[in-house]
């Protein structure tokens, strides 16, 4: 049993049970009885180390057997020159009652004028009892023409006849038998023909799949194909003997043949037993992996794993000896965590059963000066002068705040130095202290994040290029928690990237007003602005080309109309606007294209995972629409890339969860629903137990955020159909005005009631705050009146 570094409360223990029996569920190449035994194991263990290990183990072997058709060996082999077995005939199709019609026949005695000698009563009745004895023995004949000749024979009255009828019917019997004999054979060689075949199409898509993937199933399948083909040839053997001489020798070579395909192809296809040893060593190195890569670095796990490759597979104490190994780095990582004031006791026992001389640990470079190495440090703490001991509200604390730090921080250079900072911290007041000033930091990027997805999905490209949002990126980037107005310095930034892309747009004739407006306020000296490299020349330059897209519309402006010709009808205004503007649909024409080629070239879904999302691509009708499918084809894909161990969990599936939230389309709900339940599997919610108190349940931030959403939509649909005065400015009738009035209560009391909702989860409170710090003043600007 693998010692373990400290004893796990009821409660991880519980948790860990929990997540071992989610994992061992998850075991696609285990069958029913290995998972029950597994979870039976579970069950009996008294610590998350064990289980944990063993649970590791058991996902080890469940890679290597989807794995083992890598080292299946190339072998060619040939096939009977026909290439095929002769089709089956029926069986059960002979037409007896040809016997039964009184016929014309050469042997049958002479019936003319001349009868014969009548026997003695006592000759014709032994003829007809030896021919209702004969009658009986017939095997393949039914009752009802058994009874049909027992009738003509009682009819007869010489033994001629009697003798004739039997004969022919006892040849009929014997014909039908040799019949149902062949018949027989030809559906065992066409079974055997459809067997070989379909065993050769499983072995075909063995060799021909994409880069040595093969499913464990497929395996399998081969197996059980070449055993059932094996019976096939054992059946037919057993009727090669009633087929004609020269076809039973064709057929008994054909078996032959047929037999050593199989033995090449279940040499070919076997699988490769993996021994008990292995298994145990590769666990192992899973184990210090997964449990402790981040207290020990890559060199110092290496140096465990090249000690447990040393282990002989045929060795009888292997177990004792990965266990011994693993002693020595459990107690390299308590020592590091007594260091920092926490498990000085565990230390303490696991150093002391480390260094004691063992099988296992003498496979370990240097392990004495390792061992006196880790003592000498264990020593410094154990003998520093009124040492505060730490208590387990403390240690509880710091491992709390450790996690926090560890997830809801990407930075590396933040993690280290919070983390650094938490060491030092000997009370909970302080703890918590810090613990503040960690959740302001994970606020800030949060509200960052928010920034810097509204530049890549709320701003076209085509408005704002890649490399132009970088530099707004990396303003953003440059806010860190210190700055007590980091709301309004993101505001500020993307002020100039909203300010940019509609001088782009206005370049194009559209939203000429609002890119004044916009401008303006860009134009003004801010906090944020001063973050963002080359901001006053940017300003500078995009005045000119306003001022610029602003006299070409006044010249137009000042153009005298063209006077009617009378020869034209004058094309209607609102045809007119189509012809000039078709930016919707192209827009989203490209839309469709740009995300079927980005569909096309992902390899971490399947090729049905991709259908789902071009057949929607293809009935999408609206820009929204295909935005909302892309961020559902993102989220899919990330979430593919997460659990292949492609991507690091803690870093992505915040993202992901994003992704999903701004998923509000009703037809892609359920999809929605099928991801956020695997993210969930992926992030522990599945298996968390219930809160005490009573919590908003998760529908409701998703309910709230597509009322806020559908309310923005409105609002931005009435100030599309604004009427613009002789000033360029934006007016409104008292309806319009009236409208918008209302809107914008609504709009805030629904940013509240969105906000309530998302407080305790980290996630949907960024939401939240990159929202309002990307549209705080939006739904204040209440245009006048005409």
């Amino acid at each position: 049993m693998t010692p373990t570094p400290e004893a796990p409360t009821e409660s991880e223990l519980d948790q860990a049970k929990m997540k071992a029996t989610a994992d061992i569920k998850a075991l696609g190449y285990f069958t029913a009885k290995e998972k029950q035994d597994l979870l039976g194991r579970v069950k009996d263990y008294d610590n998350t180390g064990d289980i944990h290990f063993i649970v590791t183990k058991a996902q080890q072997e469940n890679e290597k057997r989807h794995q083992l058709h890598r080292k299946l060996l190339e072998l060619q082999f040939g096939t009977n020159p026909n290439n095929s077995l002769p089709e089956a005939g029926k069986p059960q199709d002979a037409n007896p009652e040809d016997l039964l019609k009184p016929e014309a026949d050469d042997n049958k005695p002479d019936t003319d004028d001349t009868q014969p000698e009548q026997p003695a009563e006592s000759e014709l009745d032994r003829a007809k009892a030896g021919a209702l004895a004969d009658i009986e023995a017939l095997k393949n004949f039914s009752e009802k023409e058994k009874q049909d000749l027992i009738d003509r024979v009682n009819s007869y009255d010489n033994v001629g006849d009697i003798d004739f009828i039997i004969t022919k019917a006892q040849e009929q019997d014997d014909a039908r038998y040799k019949k149902q004999q062949n018949d027989a054979y030809d559906v065992l060689e066409a079974k055997a023909n459809k067997t070989l075949h379909e065993l050769l199409d499983l072995t075909k898509k063995v060799d021909e799949a994409a880069g040595g993937e093969v499913d464990q199933d497929l395996l399998e399948r081969i197996q059980a194909k070449a055993t059932e083909l094996e019976m096939a040839l054992a059946e037919i053997q057993q009727h090669i003997s009633s087929l004609p001489e020269a076809e039973a020798q064709e057929a008994t070579q054909l078996v032959k043949e047929l037999q050593a395909l199989l033995e090449k192809i279940k040499e070919k296809y076997s699988f490769e037993e993996v021994t008990p040893a292995e298994e145990a060593k590769e666990g192992a190195k899973a184990y210090l992996n997964n449990e402790f890569g981040k207290d020990l670095n890559d060199m110092q796990r290496e140096a465990y794993a090249k000690a447990i490759d040393k282990i002989k597979n045929d060795a009888p104490d292997y177990e004792k000896k990965v266990q011994d190994i693993i002693q020595v780095a459990i107690a390299e990582v308590l020592v590091s965590k007594a260091e920092s004031g926490r498990h000085i006791e565990n230390a303490k026992k696991a150093l002391a059963a480390a260094s004691q001389e063992t099988e296992g640990g003498k496979l370990i470079d240097a392990k004495d000066q390792l061992i006196k190495n880790l003592q000498d440090r264990l020593n410094k703490v154990t003998n520093k002068p009124q040492a505060p001991k730490v208590t387990p509200e403390v240690e509880a604390a710091k491992d709390k705040l450790e996690d926090k730090i560890q997830k809801g921080l990407a930075d590396k250079d933040l993690r280290e130095k919070f983390l650094k900072e938490l060491d030092k911290k000997a009370s909970v007041e302080d703890i918590n202290a810090l613990q503040a000033e960690v959740e302001k930091e994970i606020k800030v990027q949060g509200v960052k994040d928010g920034a810097k997805s509204y530049l890549t999905n709320g701003i076209a490209d085509q408005d704002l290029s890649k490399e132009q949002k970088a530099k707004y990126e990396k303003a953003l980037s440059k806010i860190s928690s210190a700055d007590e107005d980091y709301e309004q310095i993101v505001q500020d930034i993307t002020q100039v990237a909203i300010a940019e892309s509609l001088v782009a747009r206005a370049e194009k004739g559209h939203h000429i007003e609002a890119a004044e407006e916009a401008l303006t306020n860009a134009a003004k000296k801010t906090k944020g602005g001063q973050l963002i490299e080359g901001k006053d020349e940017l300003i500078m330059s995009l005045q000119t080309r306003l001022a610029k897209v602003i006299s070409e519309q006044d010249q137009n402006d000042q153009t005298p109309p063209v006077e009617k010709q009378p020869e034209k009808e004058q094309t209607p205004p609102v045809e007119k606007e189509k012809e000039q503007a078709p930016t919707e649909s192209e827009k989203l024409k490209g839309k469709k294209e740009s995300l079927r080629n980005f569909v096309d070239g992902i390899k971490s879904l399947s090729n049905e995972q991709k259908t789902f999302y071009l057949e929607r691509l293809d009935s999408s009708k609206s820009v929204t629409q295909i935005e909302e499918l892309f961020e559902l084809f993102d989220a899919e894909t990330l979430l593919a890339r997460t659990k292949s161990g492609e991507l690091p969990k803690e870093q992505v599936l915040p993202g992901i969860e994003e992704k999903l939230n701004k998923v509000f389309d009703k037809e892609l709900q359920s999809k929605k629903v099928e991801l956020q339940a695997e993210l969930d599997k992926l992030t522990g919610k599945e298996d968390a137990p219930a809160p005490e108190v009573e919590e908003e349940p998760k529908a409701t931030f998703e309910e709230k955020r597509a009322e806020l959403s559908a309310a923005n939509q409105k609002w931005n649909a009435i100030q599309e159909k604004l009427k613009v005065n002789s000033e360029g400015k934006k007016v409104a009738t008292p309806e319009e005005r009236e409208q918008l009035l209302v809107l914008s209560k609504e709009i805030k009391k629904l940013i509240e009631e969105w906000r309530k909702t998302a407080e305790g989860n980290e996630m949907n409170e960024q939401s939240v705050e990159g929202f309002i710090a990307t549209a705080k003043d939006k739904f204040d600007q209440i245009p006048p009146l005409k």
